[in-house]
């Protein structure tokens, strides 16, 4: 009897430790979990009777032509901290050589009205302010404009100018910080003064829409509460699905009224995405249209957008191909 009581209790013993065991630490206990969202079929499926494209169109307007203020002091700020990063608008969150040639020919005479601004890009480009120009040097004076316009934020401050820039300092897809941003002053005869160097994850926007669910193992979760280190599914080589570790998370900052296309599938799912988002076919998500076949669907509806918040959000599954379900849809990463 004293033999049987003994094993009892060393069996109790063992599977007390085992229950131990299996407990997450103190730390991993006191931090937040991610909320698991349940899909709801008015969420993930709604009535595509009931939905209207907000565009006829998939395209997006030219940029507003303003005058430049200290175009010198600009092109200053150019030489001492060479080529600085911005959002080209022609190309993010589509690449569009046509788009951009057309727009140069339209906004070229009131760029040309600018006469401060348009004496030095012509001087830049060593270019005859009094000649007659080719589209192919409207093209070189709008991409002058837009680096101007676009890649420095100038403020008035005591005697002089306060200057922001931003510098890519790594490749694209490397890991975060991959770029700074610079700080400081810049005077009446050009002379710099930095203030501040912050190292910065620099990318344009090219994401998804804030509460995007993505598919994990415990279910699906808000994308702008993934981190690093969580698991998701995602697709091998083999189109197998997966679980694996997220590699690498961002949220990108983007402007007001941040162009965006609402994808919806004949089956009911739907997805709020940035254009440029690649597609786990090689393509990018503005290609697809009305009757494209896409992810064992087909799309119903695909229409413009305009985002109503301040944030995208991309992630980067560990494995071959980087893919993950977002709503129920395959998509590739932009930070492959």
């Amino acid at each position: 009897m004293a033999d049987r009581l003994v094993c009892i209790e060393k069996q109790c013993a063992l599977v007390v430790l085992h229950l131990l065991l299996l407990l997450p630490p103190a730390s991993a206990q006191e931090q937040s979990p991610p909320t698991v969202l349940k899909p709801k079929q008015s969420d993930v499926s709604p009535h595509l009777s009931d939905l209207k494209p907000k565009s006829e169109s998939n395209e997006y307007p030219p940029i507003t032509v303003e005058k430049i203020s200290f175009p010198q002091l600009r092109y200053r700020l150019i030489e001492r901290f060479g080529p600085l990063w911005f959002c080209d608008p022609d190309r993010h969150p589509v690449v569009n050589p046509g788009h951009e040639r057309a727009s140069a020919i339209q906004a070229f005479s009131n760029i040309r009205g600018d006469t401060p601004a348009f004496g030095e890009i012509a001087k830049h480009l060593n270019l005859d302010i009094a000649a007659d120009f080719s589209e192919e040097q409207k093209l070189l004076v709008y991409q002058e404009y837009k680096k101007l316009q676009g890649a420095i934020t100038l403020k008035p401050k005591g005697d002089g100018l306060s200057f922001e820039v931003a510098v890519r300092e790594r490749p694209r897809y490397a890991p975060p910080p991959n770029g700074s941003k610079i700080t400081g002053l810049i005077d009446a005869q050009g002379q710099v003064t930095i203030f501040d160097k912050t190292p910065v994850n620099l990318g344009c926007p090219m994401c998804l829409g804030r509460g995007t669910r993505i598919d994990t193992p415990n279910g699906q979760v808000a994308v702008e509460e993934l981190k690093p280190g969580m698991m998701v599914w995602t697709l091998d080589l083999s189109k197998r699905k997966i679980p694996a570790p997220i590699l690498l998370v961002t949220a990108i900052r983007v402007p007001a009224g941040h162009p965006m296309i609402h994808i919806w599938l004949n089956d009911g799912r739907q997805l709020r995405v940035s254009p440029g988002h690649p597609t786990a076919d090689g393509r990018e998500v503005n290609v697809l249209r009305q009757g494209t076949r896409y992810d064992a669907g087909t799309v119903a509806i695909a229409a413009p957008e305009k985002y109503e918040d301040s944030e995208t959000f991309d992630l980067l599954p560990a494995g071959d191909t980087g893919f993950y379900w977002a709503n129920g849809i395959l998509l590739g990463s932009t930070l492959r």
